[in-house]
């Protein structure tokens, strides 16, 4: 199954934008019912500040923007892909490479 072949989920820097700086966060790779990697990413809260999940190292929101702890699952496809839902676009799947966690200043 190539939905096992997907390798490390790693953080990488959110863009650059005057409002936002990088967040705590964590990574936990598992495997579904289905058997195929999955990878849950977490955010911490911060304070009152906004808290956004992203990828890509672009403006790629997988979570919405609010205050709180957020959280997405992330699962490879059988084409041997990381892939996340963009959240606020329907039901559009995107390859993940990388993620990140945000925060207002």
């Amino acid at each position: 199954m190539s939905c096992t072949t997907c390798g490390t989920l790693g953080f990488a820097p959110p863009p650059p934008e005057y409002s936002i700086v990088a967040s705590g966060g964590f990574i936990s790779p598992s495997n579904n019912a289905a058997g195929c990697k999955q990878y849950f990413v977490g955010c911490y809260e911060y304070a009152d500040k906004a808290i956004i999940i992203g990828a890509n190292q672009q403006f790629l929101p997988l979570s919405l923007g609010t205050p709180g702890a957020k959280s997405v699952i992330l699962t490879c496809n059988n084409a041997g892909q990381i892939q996340g839902q963009m959240w606020g676009n329907g039901d559009t799947i995107v390859p993940i490479t990388s993620v990140y966690c945000s925060r207002q200043i």
